[in-house]
């Protein structure tokens, strides 16, 4: 592209005046058809085919719709295309065609634009007859305008080849083709155009098995491009890829592969590429790939593209998971195939009689990987949740032992890591009242810890006043410490019976009598003390650990 073609590009893309003819008449128009104009060429179809509804139905703008009428239902249609509308486009170039199609309109770029307008939309619907008898339309107002432009009849018979070559039809597309490239090589010598004919020219010559030939004609469309677009251009890739087509169908895979990954080496290049595209490469490559047996890049490139294919959710998504699908089968991965398979079938669900057969296909595939999957686990019964128990004395142990104003020691601690001693402590209160339980649990597994409880003083059903004390100590690991527990009950009123204390410990050995004797002399003191230490209610102060109101 020279420096006029491309300012002529820029202005017509800026909406200035400079650009083409056809486009100028929305630079001079009302503001609206020129808004509308310029979000069509920007990419925005659906908010210009906003403007341009609006701009037919309101009244205000009555005038420029009488007088621009045709150009604005093309301008209509463009955008409905672009975003796959094919009824409506359809309906907006028919409107048009009503108009252009008199004789006086016959040459007139306008036509021609609606003939390619017509067949796009009828391509987009599947009616290939139709759309191929509008292309040839559009080639026939091109070549008889009063000033044919060569670019545009090339791009018509390119245009009109690929359909041909939809349709099986080799020989005419062969023809055509033929003619674009001579066409292209007399008036657009070393362009783009020239470039995409002879690729073009190239295919249709290896659909008729012209191998020979058809390589020579991409190798020439490859380096048009590469001096005309640049090296690393889309249109270089693109002329690779087609080599590497040509030389799948020859069967020379080497050499497919070797066109394959230089288009590959472009696509990496290129800043802002289409990821759809350069996922079809990746796949086309992986085809390659396992068909020389290079199982492991084919699997890299599968998963590459199936990423890359991902946000689009369309049916080559679910084509590039079949074949992952398949070339995970090759490796023994059995698990991994039947998600592809299943996610495929997912996909061809959506539309059940437009995709009957791969709905079946995929179906087939998980039938046959059965056999190769691990069987499910089975369901155990879910057990009832019965709680977390509270550990209580039952009311028979509790009240006996309120009743007698004895503690019951509680065994705990020991050697080593196992939980660490714990202490219990009764205490009678009132005339054969069984009184209050309290328990207090000390943890830990370093030597040291130890665990006290005490009980107040009161009348039993025996007769006596009593207070119980057990005590523990537990060393952790190496330790020497023993479980060692006291009780004691403490004379108290006049209707006390009997008094006494009676000790347990141990520490590796019986515990000395000098340390015995002060044990025996500290009790009755300390059963004073925590006498003495009850407040209005009749609490000790240690009660707020941890208490339970044994019922009367």
């Amino acid at each position: 592209m020279n420096a006029l073609e491309r300012l002529k590009e820029i202005a017509s893309a800026l909406g200035l005046s400079g650009g083409e003819p056809a486009d100028a008449w929305f630079d001079a128009s009302n503001p609206f058809c020129r808004d509308g104009e310029r979000l069509l060429r920007a990419g925005r179809a659906a908010e210009a085919e906003e403007i341009f509804q609006r701009i037919l139905i309101e009244p205000r703008h009555a005038a420029v719709a009488r007088r621009e009428m045709p150009r604005i239902l093309l301008a209509l249609a463009t955008a409905q295309i672009r975003q796959q509308k094919w009824d409506a486009a359809e309906n907006s170039a028919a409107r048009a065609w009503a108009i252009l199609s008199e004789l006086r309109y016959r040459t007139t770029p306008e036509y021609a634009e609606c003939c390619r307008l017509r067949a796009g939309a009828a391509k987009g619907r599947g009616d290939m007859e139709a759309a191929l008898k509008f292309y040839r339309e559009e080639l026939a107002a091109a070549e008889s305008q009063k000033h044919p432009k060569p670019a545009e009849i090339v791009r018509c018979r390119i245009e009109i080849t690929a359909m041909l070559r939809e349709m099986g039809r080799w020989e005419e597309a062969e023809r055509m083709a033929s003619e674009g490239a001579r066409l292209a090589g007399e008036k657009l010598k070393d362009s783009k155009e020239e470039g995409d004919a002879l690729l073009e020219w190239a295919q249709c010559l290896a659909g008729c098995g012209r191998f020979a030939e058809a390589r020579s004609a991409g190798e020439k469309a490859a380096d048009i491009h590469r001096a005309a677009c640049g090296d690393f251009s889309s249109e270089v890739a693109s002329s690779y890829e087609k080599l590497g087509s040509i030389c799948q169908k020859q069967q020379d895979y080497p050499a497919a592969v070797k066109y394959l990954e230089k288009a590959l080496g472009v696509r990496e290049r290129q800043v802002g590429g289409d990821s759809s595209e350069m996922a079809l490469l990746l796949v086309a490559l992986a085809d390659l790939y396992s068909l020389l047996g290079r199982l492991a890049p084919a699997l890299e490139l599968l998963q590459q593209a199936v990423g890359k294919l991902g946000p689009s959710r369309d049916s080559n998504l679910a084509g590039a998971l079949e074949k992952l699908g398949s070339m995970y089968v090759r490796t023994g991965r059995y698990e991994d195939a039947a998600d592809c398979y299943q996610r495929a079938l997912d996909f061809w669900s959506g539309e059940p009689e437009a995709y009957a057969d791969k709905i079946t296909a995929n179906r087939q595939a998980l039938e046959d990987l059965i056999p190769y999957l691990p069987a499910p686990p089975e369901k155990k019964p879910e057990t009832p949740d019965t709680g977390v128990p509270v550990l209580r004395e039952p009311e028979g142990e509790r009240a006996a032992g309120g009743a007698s104003g004895a503690a019951q020691p509680i065994p705990g601690g020991g050697t080593g890591r196992s939980p660490a001693p714990r202490a219990a402590m009764t205490a009678g209160s009132g005339h054969g009242a069984p009184g209050v339980s309290m328990g207090l649990a000390c943890s830990g597994s370093a030597p040291g810890p130890s665990c006290l409880g005490a009980g107040g003083a009161g009348r039993s059903q025996g007769g006596g006043t009593g207070a119980g004390l057990t005590g523990g100590a537990g060393a952790g690991a190496g330790g020497g410490w023993a479980p060692a527990a006291v009780t004691a009950s403490v004379p108290g009123g006049a209707d006390s019976a009997a008094g006494g204390i009676h000790m347990t410990g141990g520490s590796g050995g019986e515990m000395e009598s000098e340390a015995a004797g002060r044990m025996q002399a500290a009790l009755p003191a300390l059963g004073d003390s925590l006498c003495e230490q009850r407040d209005a209610h009749g609490f000790c102060g240690w009660e707020d650990l941890f208490f339970d109101q044994v019922p009367r």
